[in-house]
């Protein structure tokens, strides 16, 4: 059986947010991507 785990996603936003307004780059094409806090509906809660 597998466990199911409690997650608080309020506590999954705040981390988020910590992230938000910063670029970083995918190591495998050296491309940039801007993190900002226009998502989607779909990706938000």
């Amino acid at each position: 059986m597998k466990r199911k785990r409690q997650i608080d996603w309020n506590d999954v936003k705040q981390y988020l947010k910590g992230y938000i307004g910063d670029y970083y780059e995918i190591e495998k094409n050296a491309e940039r991507i801007y993190i900002g806090s226009d998502l989607p509906e779909c990706y938000q809660q």
